[in-house]
Parts: C-alpha cells; structure tokens; sequence
C-alpha cells in the first residue's frame, strides 16, 4: 500500500462529521490565536500582552490546543493513523507501538 497523500487526506476530511470538522478548525483557530497571544509569531515590540506571565498561560493554552488537535485526528481516522497503539494498515511497517502510546505509558 503507497502513503496517503493530499487525494486521500481531503477525502478522509471531508468524509468526518460537519461537528468533528467545526471542532478539529476551532482547536486549530484557538491555537493560532493563543500564539497571537503568548507573542510567539511577534517580535517582541508587537506583543498584545505585557506580562511575562500571560504570554506563558496563552503559550502553555496553545501547546494543551496542540495535544488535543494531534489527538483528536487520529481518533478520527484510524485508516489514517492507525487503531490505538498500533500503526496503520498502509505503514510499510506495520509493527510496534506508536510512539504516543509508548510515552503514555512511560508516563503513567
């Protein structure tokens, strides 16, 4: 089996819910915008908030966004990226963890 690519990406989006597409563009729109936020696309001159420590909770929001939009693709599209724990059915090798499941569990 080749990789997915953009033919198969844009069919596997369009073929999720109207809901779980609203809410995987929310978390990205949330994401860029708490990088508005925390300053990290700006020069620091052209940051909207002044403290040090409101930049740090939209940064640390943004990175919590990230985790949750990896999270929630892949729980979408098993074809895509595999059942939990295991690759997909196209990886040309389709054996071992993922390497999320491995550092669940390192850090459980």
């Amino acid at each position: 089996m080749k990789i997915p690519g953009p033919v198969e990406l844009s069919a596997a989006w369009s073929g999720l819910p109207d809901s779980l597409r609203d809410h995987i563009g929310f978390i990205a729109f949330d994401m860029v915008f708490q990088g508005f936020l925390s300053g990290q696309a700006h020069a620091p001159e052209d940051r909207v908030l002044p403290s040090d420590e409101d930049r740090g909770e939209a940064y640390d929001r943004e990175c919590r966004g990230l985790t949750e939009l990896y999270r929630t693709v892949e729980d979408a599209l098993p074809d895509l990226f595999g059942p939990e724990g295991e690759n997909p059915v196209w990886a040309p090798i389709n054996a071992g963890a993922r390497t999320r499941d491995v550092d669940q569990k390192v850090l459980a």
